[in-house]
């Protein structure tokens, strides 16, 4: 995945169309998602490094990102006041609290946040906010704050799918939110694999034991 499919620019503060790779400035404008970084979202991008990836480090690429990236088996599970998300990328899980209107403050920054859900109908709508700065928002390149607010919606368009769609608030790196989505597919029965990771491996690819 490179880049949220289909992704769209929001109307906070303006914003504008196209996206690129990073890897440095490039002249005018960077985009992403339709939509400009700001001085401070220019200086994150501009620190990329390529070699900096996470999964060198055994860390969560992205609570975004590693939905997808490697095909792993990830899991739903649905508690009386909690929704429990297990990535089969690191063995990364995240608690969704269903019986929380508001986050706690100070809430420490993680990887992954602090996660707050809804139904609204049939749709599981996450928000998300207590970002570390020490993941890929989405893929190499793409920068983020700590002012990353991120709402994620879940629903079934049919028995054998899942619809992933995710809008980004970073008002420290971004003048507009923008988002975008893409179907999974929906299985019973399969088992999440353990992920057994060697640090400093530098093929990503090979990073993956299972039983």
């Amino acid at each position: 995945m490179s880049q949220l499919e289909t992704s769209k620019p929001g109307e906070r503060r303006g914003g504008g169309g196209g996206a690129r790779r990073g890897g440095g400035p490039p002249p005018g404008p960077r985009l992403y998602g339709g939509t400009e970084l700001t001085p401070l979202g220019e200086q994150a991008a501009a620190k990329f490094v390529r070699d900096d990836n996470p999964r060198f480090r055994c860390e969560t690429t992205s609570i975004i990102f590693d939905w997808t990236f490697d095909g792993p088996v990830n899991r739903i599970t649905q508690n009386k006041d909690t929704i429990v998300i297990q990535y089969g990328q690191m063995n990364l899980k995240r608690t969704v609290y269903m019986n929380q209107k508001t986050h706690p403050a100070g809430i420490k920054p993680t990887r992954a946040g602090h996660s707050i859900g809804n139904w609204e109908n049939d749709v599981l709508v996450v928000d998300t906010v207590g970002f570390n700065e020490r993941f890929w928002l989405t893929r190499e390149g793409v920068p983020h704050t700590s002012q990353l607010h991120l709402i994620e919606k879940f629903s079934r368009p049919n028995h054998d799918q899942l619809r992933y769609e995710a809008t980004v608030d970073d008002p420290g790196a971004y003048t507009a939110t923008w988002s975008g989505g893409w179907n999974l597919r929906w299985s019973e029965g399969n088992e999440p694999f353990d992920y057994l990771c060697q640090e400093n491996n530098r093929d990503p690819g090979r990073m993956i034991l299972g039983k």
